[in-house]
């Protein structure tokens, strides 16, 4: 299977990128080229027994290198924490991917783009991808405080005349109707962060044209199924005419 194919990689660099974030570039350990990718790509990095999936968020036209960033979740399951603790440069692990199932739609007019804390991985991309293809996008970027959001030197260096920033530490808030005022079906809108920013981009987007609004969930590390909170269902496969029953305990 595909998604059983790893390449063995080393860290060649590692730097913080704020309060328990780390920035984490990968590289061929005999200096070849790393596979392409396009924005909203992510990677699966395999290490200490731990294999977790990162959106790729450096330069896509340079294949020298991968980058990712890891914010280390210290009640979690561990694979963050290995990943930021034990990875240092020069260390060697498996990288799976890249793999894209959050795919830029190159074709509209304007482009939206809502990031909520570590959202910006892949957010950043398409920032970039954008600007390259001189598009007209603007970047919505939350976070507690600025030292718990990633990535912002590059976001000021690199789309400042695009970019806007709302920090809860600085009594700034995000307001999406605010934002959100002129939709068309010539606008796409991209989000990735926590659910309640996914739940009220959905229900703004009812109102909206079909297939302006795409989103991508991040959950914490430690996050997972809640048999008490879920309910099982039957998963109906139309072209095989396959049943499958999904207990409340599985995905």
């Amino acid at each position: 299977p595909k998604a059983s194919i790893a390449r063995t990689v080393v860290v060649r660099d590692k730097q913080a990128e704020g309060d328990g974030l780390y920035r984490i570039v990968l590289a061929d350990p005999q200096g070849g080229q790393l596979p392409a990718w396009s924005a909203g790509a992510h990677v699966d990095l395999i290490a200490g027994g731990f294999r977790r999936k990162y959106s790729l968020c450096g330069q896509a036209d340079d294949r020298s290198c991968l980058q990712v960033v890891v914010q280390r979740e210290a009640h979690g399951r561990g694979g963050s924490r290995h990943f930021c603790d034990a990875l240092d440069v020069g260390a060697v692990l498996q990288l799976s991917g890249p793999k894209n199932l959050f795919k830029l739609d190159e074709s509209a007019r304007h482009f939206v783009l809502f990031a909520g804390g570590i959202g910006i991985t892949p957010v950043l991309a398409m920032a970039d991808r954008l600007k390259r293809l001189g598009k007209s996008y603007a970047i919505h970027y939350a976070g507690r405080s600025r030292a718990q959001m990633a990535l912002l030197g590059r976001l000021e260096r690199d789309h400042a005349e695009h970019l806007h920033l709302y920090v809860k530490a600085q009594g700034q808030r995000l307001a999406l109707p605010a934002v959100l005022t002129d939709v068309t079906a010539d606008t796409r809108v991209y989000a990735c962060g926590p659910d309640r920013l996914i739940s009220e981009l959905e229900t703004l987007s009812e109102q909206w044209p079909a297939g302006v609004l795409h989103f991508e969930h991040f959950n914490a590390e430690g996050a997972a199924l809640d048999p008490s909170k879920e309910h099982a269902f039957v998963a109906q496969l139309k072209d095989s005419t396959l049943e499958v029953t999904v207990a409340a305990d599985q995905t």
